[in-house]
């Protein structure tokens, strides 16, 4: 009876220590990811967000999908428009990867 109860105390024990790590690498994911350095652009004539998002996939081992997402996202942009002149924010590293 009593080994019973043990284990079933440290069952409890991991999952409540597995619910924990899980919900805090959920919380901790996002734009805010300290995997995800930042850096600024300014954008040139001719460049399209879909441009930028494919070298910068191309720097970092991405898919030009994942890059588009990111800059969408962190430079809360509604649609793919941007203009000459306009500062953006795009990933300089990622999972530990530098670009040039």
């Amino acid at each position: 009876m009593f080994g019973l109860k043990r284990y079933l105390d440290g069952s409890f024990t991991l999952i409540l220590a597995a619910a924990a790590v899980a919900g805090w690498t959920y919380m901790s994911e996002g734009a805010d990811d300290p995997a995800v350095l930042k850096d600024e652009r300014v954008v040139t004539e001719g460049e399209t967000l879909w441009s930028i998002a494919e070298h910068v996939a191309e720097d970092l081992d991405l898919q030009r999908e994942k890059a588009l997402y990111w800059i969408k996202e962190e430079n809360q942009l509604q649609d793919t428009t941007i203009h000459p002149g306009q500062t953006i924010k795009v990933p300089a590293e990622w999972n530990g990867v530098a670009s040039d």
